[in-house]
């Protein structure tokens, strides 16, 4: 079954990060909308693979050990 816990969800849906950034524009891009959420008080956040790129999850995997 599902875990419930007493608490507030929030929603928030932020524009999708332009196509067509190289590595390192993307990394700043995401960098910096995690750093913004961070300062903004979440602590939890999910992303949206779009079926067929799913090799993206490594890129996944490596920018969320930058904020380990």
């Amino acid at each position: 079954g599902i875990t419930r816990k007493p608490g507030t969800v929030v929603f928030e849906f932020l524009p999708p990060v332009p196509a067509g950034l190289k590595r390192g524009e993307f990394m700043t891009e995401i960098k910096t909308r995690i750093e913004a959420l961070r300062t903004a008080g979440y602590t939890q956040f999910t992303i949206q693979l779009v079926p067929g790129q799913e090799h993206a999850l490594a890129d996944w995997v490596r920018i969320r050990k930058a904020f380990a």
